[in-house]
């Protein structure tokens, strides 16, 4: 995407991207925000151009509660914080 300066790596799954597509193509949230579903596709575009797709591994949890599925997916990621170094990698011992 051109002109886009990216400061922070955004961590998204297809699931999650589905979901904030159905949420934000809701005709009660377009008409809130004074857009048209044309508009929101464009923002939607716009913000697939620009993520990090997430793998998921169901195995690990099969579900999570909403409010904690996009803690995973930064999670998944293992995005360091500001200052810190970057983790290393244990060796497996025995």
């Amino acid at each position: 995407m051109t002109g886009v300066l990216l400061l922070y790596r955004l961590l998204v799954s297809v699931p999650l991207m589905v979901e904030y597509e159905a949420v934000l193509t809701r005709e009660e949230h377009l008409q809130a925000a004074g857009v048209s579903n044309a508009d929101m596709q464009d923002v939607l575009d716009a913000l697939a151009s620009v993520i990090e797709p997430v793998r998921l591994a169901y195995l690990w949890r099969p579900t999570l509660p909403d409010t904690l599925r996009v803690l995973k997916r930064a999670g998944a990621g293992n995005p360091p914080l500001a200052g810190d170094e970057l983790p290393k990698k244990r060796a497996k011992t025995g």
